[in-house]
């Protein structure tokens, strides 16, 4: 996504050089839908960095909660864990 969030950076810097161009031929208005389409993509790239972010920290406290051992387990632990990870997974934005 770090890829992919430089593009649509380089694009927005190409486009607001081209809003010139529709200014001094008066059509400003016609690239607003592009403008508009370009921080929607930016907006999605950055909710799906947060829902990447979840999903890795959930797969390391399911890694983590299969790794112990019957001996150290404590259960007030691994149920705090577990709401935490619940709280974080109805976190993100839920348009991703």
């Amino acid at each position: 996504t770090i890829h992919f969030a430089k593009k649509t950076d380089e694009a927005m810097s190409a486009l607001e050089e081209n809003a010139n161009l529709c200014a001094v031929f008066e059509f400003p208005e016609k690239i607003d839908i592009a403008r508009g389409v370009l921080k929607t993509m930016q907006a999605l790239v950055g909710f799906m960095r947060d829902c990447w972010a979840v999903a890795e920290d959930v797969g390391s406290f399911i890694s983590g909660a299969k790794a112990l051992l019957w001996r150290e387990l404590e259960i007030e632990d691994l149920e705090d864990g577990s709401k935490a990870q619940t709280k974080k997974v109805s976190g993100p934005n839920k348009t991703v």
